[in-house]
């Protein structure tokens, strides 16, 4: 699911820097939770905020 995530915000959507996403997914896998759901999360605030960080815990 990793490299998914990986491939399509710094890929396709350039939303996060190659470098960050390293730190990221390491922030994601320490927080409680699947670090999936995590990820998005943090990439949903970084892009909008609470509200995007609210529909990947929906």
């Amino acid at each position: 699911m990793l490299p998914i995530i990986e491939r399509e915000v710094v890929n396709k959507k350039k939303w996060i820097q190659e470098d960050e996403i390293g730190e990221l997914i390491s922030l994601a896998g320490s927080a409680p939770g699947g670090v999936g759901v995590n990820a998005a999360a943090m990439i949903g605030h970084r892009q909008a905020g609470i509200a995007g960080a609210l529909p990947s815990w929906a």
